[in-house]
Parts: structure tokens; C-alpha cells; sequence
């Protein structure tokens, strides 16, 4: 089969009026090598497909079976439902989460709110423009101040992690203008943390699972 692979690469220098992980989610050019020839060694003939303006012309010129897509976007809280949303509009089929899915799970606070009425408990929080007007907090410490739309980390540092008004306050003012969005704070929640692998819908199987152990703070205070 003609597989796509769609993908984002992480470009070689952050220019200086970015943040430092501003490309974190992006991939390095040998993860996709190394997905392209997993791929081509089953048996598959595999065509690149960067995303980006160009995508749509190149998976018209590749017509593809399928695509895999690891790509990420660029730009806005809604870069991740980019690629599967071409793909729909042209008829392609492709691995990984649809439009929708991908939209709702980057924006924190939707994603939270969504959960919470499904009757699943959810840390409390509150989304702020700036830190002008961040002056009081229902929320007790410690919390943990992050981007409401980023992924991979961005935006979060050990700091992240506040114990009073005016750490939470600074980190505000941090996320607010280096990522130009608002900054979400809630309750800090310790405990491991898991990621979970997982193919197919009918059942869902886990294909793996990954702890991170933090190895110079306790877990208490693990970010």
C-alpha cells in the first residue's frame, strides 16, 4: 500500500521572539526516518508529506491509501486537527484521532469542562488574560500555572509549580506574554506520572505503558 506520513520537524534554531521549546512537540528528522522505514519494511511505499501550506498539493500529488500522521500543526489552538481535517475534506483515511478529538484535547479548559460534566472529577481552575488581573485565587496551593492550549510540556517549568499569590502570579505574566494565550491555574495534583498507548476502537488494546520517576525532587512535588 502507498502510505502518507504526515509530520512536523523540528527546525534547527528557535528564532530569538519564540520561546525556547517553542517547537517541543515537533519530531526530529530521524524519529520520522525511523517511522518511515518501520513502515517501508512491511512492505508499504511510503511518500513524505510535511505539514504545512503545502500538505494539501503534496497528498494530492502522493495519492496515498492511507496516511500516518504524527504531525502537529502550526498555529493556533486548533494546528493539531490540521492534517485529519484535509484528509476528511479529501476523502483519504488516516491513522490516529479525528478532527474533534484532537481539538478538544489540546484546549485544556474545554477538554476539563467536557470531562466534568460527564460526571468525571477534575482539579478546580481558572484561566487567566494577564497577570493585572490575577488578584485573588478560590483555589488552595500549591497549583500549577500552564498554557490553556499547548502540549509536550510547552510553557511549563519547575516554577510551574506555585506555593503562593505571588509565584502564581509571576508564572501568569510568564505564560501570558511568551505564549501569547491565556494561562490556566489550578490545584496541583501529586501523584505518578503515566503514559498510556493505545490502538483501535472495537475493543481499545493497550500496547504499552511508560512511568516517568522523577529522581531529584519527591513526588509530591514532582512537575
Amino acid at each position: 500500500m502507498r502510505v502518507g506520513l504526515a509530520y512536523n520537524v523540528k527546525p534547527a534554531d528557535t528564532p530569538d521572539h519564540l520561546p525556547e521549546d517553542a517547537f517541543e512537540e515537533y519530531d526530529s528528522e530521524a524519529t520520522v526516518a525511523h517511522i518511515e522505514d518501520a513502515l517501508s519494511r512491511l512492505g508499504h511505499d511510503v511518500r513524505r508529506l510535511p505539514a504545512g501550506r503545502g500538505f494539501v498539493d503534496a497528498v494530492r500529488d502522493a495519492s496515498p491509501g492511507i496516511v500516518f500522521n504524527i504531525a502537529e500543526g502550526e498555529g493556533g489552538r486548533c494546528r493539531e486537527a490540521h492534517v485529519p481535517a484535509v484528509l476528511e475534506m479529501l476523502g483519504v483515511p488516516y491513522v490516529g484521532s479525528d478532527p474533534l478529538t484532537l481539538c478538544v484535547t489540546l484546549d485544556k479548559p474545554v477538554a476539563k469542562r467536557l470531562v466534568e460534566h460527564e460526571g468525571f472529577p477534575t482539579p478546580p481552575f481558572r484561566t487567566f488574560r494577564s497577570a493585572e488581573e490575577f488578584d485573588s485565587l478560590p483555589i488552595p496551593f500549591p497549583v500549577i500555572v500552564k498554557p490553556v492550549f499547548e502540549g509536550s510540556s510547552k510553557g511549563v517549568r519547575i516554577a510551574s509549580r506555585a506555593t503562593s499569590l505571588d509565584q502564581a502570579r509571576e508564572m501568569v505574566r510568564f505564560v501570558t506574554r511568551a505564549y501569547h494565550q491565556e494561562a490556566m491555574v489550578e490545584t496541583f495534583v501529586p501523584g505518578a506520572e503515566v503514559t498510556v498507548g493505545v490502538l483501535g476502537n472495537d475493543p481499545p488494546r493497550v500496547a504499552g505503558m511508560m512511568e516517568i520517576v522523577p529522581k531529584t525532587v519527591s513526588p509530591a512535588e514532582f512537575v
